[in-house]
Parts: structure tokens; sequence; C-alpha cells
């Protein structure tokens, strides 16, 4: 039986100390965070936890809005083992400063809360797979609000039909009033064939308005595994999905007509193949929407690639095919991506330049109708097993990046990276 508890979340002071960084003072929680300017005056931020301990992996999740980015941990062990938590980051004009640690009231042991994080403007949503409230694993999402620069818990999301092992929360999005949340492990047409929901923000509260499946869904699709919403369209992966082959995968996306949202397309790349994972990771943003294939192998076993398709009417095209030259087998790259005014974020997380599996982040941007590589970013103090672009966001000019096996103050126990110098590193450093 859960305990429930009063919700930690206290506002907290900042210290400057030169070279290293501030103290974020929580109750026993501390922030280390670690400024480098590299010769060419790149300025790099990694922010890592002291509260956090081995395996609370903390980067898993990230999403910045503005000046506020998010991070999960979903590891965290303050409430119950492997509860989570998610902490809020602030940049100041200057540097990204550690402001609030975030956990459900009603937190619970293997809630994994944190696994999924999104945050648009004054709205956050942060997924906790592990909620068990409608049996093992039925999950749920979070949705907290800012009031003044405090943020607080609004409501809790839970599917109206939530069943046991769904893995609702598994991934979330939010984008004006609507919120997208997925539950790959959902059994409409058969185990782990996968849902997603959306649910609308009223001025009395949010409330589901839609489940979200599709026509020719088939047991282990993982639909819903990832997701992604942008004004009246949503994108969903489905990265099990069998059309060239087992696990070829396959993304869909749906648009809102009036009160429901109807599907226009289900996207496959004309050379998918077996084990391709295409869909493992997804996101929308106008008129563009980008997909993972992390399973690719034209540059080596698992070297991966990503989709960026273009919408003409109702219909979307397969605009561009990205596999830098970098690539080789088991970088992953795909495993993370994010669209923003014209940019995306690519993340590949097996990248080995700086050690085995210590990840890489890529960056294009769209110009003159052709999508150019304009960043790589690797951590300057990457190590083996790091996953450094598990999970990346890009908003404007800020960029984050998480690596949830950074070992800074435990096996795993996670880092985020952070990049506040962006546009003058594009403009330095663009790749012709």
């Amino acid at each position: 039986m859960k305990e429930y508890k009063q919700s930690i979340l206290i506002m907290m002071s900042i210290i400057f100390i030169p070279m290293v960084v501030w103290a974020f003072n929580q109750n026993v929680a501390d922030f280390s965070v670690r400024t480098d300017v590299d010769a060419n005056s790149i300025e790099e931020i990694k922010v890592a936890p002291n509260d956090c301990r081995t395996e609370d992996q903390f980067g898993r999740a990230v999403d910045v809005s503005g000046n506020t980015s998010i991070v999960g941990a979903y590891g965290n062990d303050d409430r119950a083992d492997n509860a989570g938590a998610a902490y809020m980051l602030h940049f100041d004009g200057q540097i990204w400063q550690p402001i609030q640690k975030l956990s459900p009231i009603d937190g619970d042991e293997y809630d994994y809360f944190g696994c999924s994080v999104a945050i648009e403007r004054n709205y956050a949503i942060i997924g906790a797979y592990g909620d068990d409230d409608h049996g093992n694993n039925s999950g749920s999402a979070y949705v907290f609000t800012k009031d003044n620069d405090f943020w607080y818990e609004l409501t809790k999301l839970k599917a109206q039909d939530s069943q046991a092992s769904d893995y609702f929360g598994c991934s979330v999005d939010i984008s004006g009033k609507y919120i997208i949340v997925g539950a790959y492990g959902a059994q409409d047409n058969g185990s782990h064939s996968g849902a997603a929901y959306i649910f609308v923000r009223e001025d009395n509260g949010v409330y589901q308005q839609q489940k979200l499946i599709v026509g020719d869904a088939q047991p282990f699709d993982y639909f819903g595994y990832s997701v992604s919403i942008s004004g009246n369209y949503a994108i969903i992966g489905a990265y099990g999905k069998t059309y060239h082959g087992e696990k070829s995968g396959a993304a869909y996306i749906f648009k809102r007509m009036g009160r429901r949202w109807r599907q226009l397309i289900k996207l496959v790349p004309s050379d998918g193949a077996m084990n391709d994972y295409f869909g493992r990771s997804v996101s929308i943003s106008g008129e563009y929407a980008i997909v993972g294939a992390i399973g690719k192998d034209d540059s080596g076993k698992d070297a991966g690639a990503v989709y960026i398709f273009k919408r003409s009417g109702y219909y979307w095209f397969r605009y561009a095919k990205i596999i830098p030259s970098s690539i080789r087998k088991n970088y992953c790259f795909g495993t993370s991506v994010n669209l923003s005014d014209g940019y995306a974020i690519i993340g590949a997380q097996g990248d080995e330049m700086n050690g085995m599996r210590t990840g890489a982040a890529y960056v294009y941007q769209l110009e003159q109708h052709r999508w150019k590589q304009v960043a790589l970013f690797r951590p300057q103090d990457g190590s083996d097993d790091d996953f450094f672009g598990c999970s990346v966001a890009i908003s404007g000019q800020r960029i984050i990046a998480g690596a949830y096996g950074n070992d800074e103050n435990g096996e795993k126990s996670g880092a985020a990276y952070l990049y506040g110098l962006f546009s003058s590193y594009v403009n330095k450093y663009s790749i012709k």
C-alpha cells in the first residue's frame, strides 16, 4: 500500500563558487555545476547533482524551453527505491543554475518518475511509467506548473482505461494546451501493441480528450514508445512494427480536426530493413518531422540513421536521410532527436571518439532547403559508458544533452551538459 507524504519541494539558495561552481541546497541535496571554456571560448556546463547516487541516471530524459531546462533522474531514491525525481535548471543570462528538485506527492518505489520529461513555458510534464495505481506498471504522468519561480504539482494524469503493464508515461510531450502521453505496453491489439493519449488543459483542469491507436496495430509494435506534438500535429513512433521485416519500425502522424485527432499517414522508409528500429525516437515542429532509426546498418551494424519528413498539404514526404560521415557501427545515431525553429539535434549515445559509448550530439540547421550539419558536441570530460546523447533538446540557442551513464557521483549517477554559446559556435564552426 502506498504511503502518501507531503511534497518536499523547497525553494533553494544558490551560492557561486569560482571554478567549480555553485552549491545548491535543498535539505541534503547539493548540485555540482562545472563550467568549462575551451580554447575557442565554447562554453560547456556540466550539471551533476551531488545528491544523485549510483544508478540514479540523472540525464535519462531532458527538455528545454527558453531559459528553463528539466532533467529526469528516474532512479533517484529520495522517496523510495527508484521512485525517481526531476530537476529544474534556469538560465540567468550568463550561466545555467539549478533552482528546484521535483518529486510527486504520492511517489513510491519503482515508479521511475522522470523516465520522460517535457516542458513548455510554465508547464512541465513528467512521466512515471512504473506507477502502480491501476496495476503493476500501469503508469502515470504528472503536470507541474510555475507560480512566480516555484514549480508545484498541478495534477496527476492516468489513462481512463489504464491497466497493468501499460507503461503509460514512458514518453510525454506538450504543445500549448495539449499534452500527449505514450503507453507502449497497452494491449488493445495484443501484448505491447501500444497506445497514446491526448489530454487537453482547460481552465478547470486537465482532461483526457482521446486515445490514439492505429488500425494496423499488432503485438509488440511498441506504438507510443516515442511521442511528440506541435500545434495541430502529433507523431508517434512504433519501433517494433514489422513492415520491412521484424522491428523495421514505423511512425504515425495525426492531425487535430476540431475535437478529434485523426491519423494522416504512416511513415515507413523505402529502404527500411529488419531491426532498423525506425521510430525509436521522434520529434515534430512546424512542417517538419524527424524519426530516428538506431538500428540502421548503412555505416555498420547499429550505426543508425535519421529521416526527416516534410508536410505538403495533408501528405508528408521524405525530405532527407541523415548519416554523418563520422558514424560507425554501434553509434546508434538517432538515439534521441529534437526539432525546434529550423534546428535539429540528434543524439548518438554509442559514439566512441572519446571512449567506448561516450556519446555525441549533432546539430543540423535548415538552410536553403537543405539540412546542414553545423555543430557536433562531445563532453570534454567524456568517459566510457557515459551514453551522452541518450536524450537531447534544443530551444533557440539553448542546447541540453543527457549522459545518464556518467559516474560523477557513483556509477550511472548521471549528468547533463548545457551549451550556452551555441550561436557563436555555429557561426565559427559550421561545417561546409
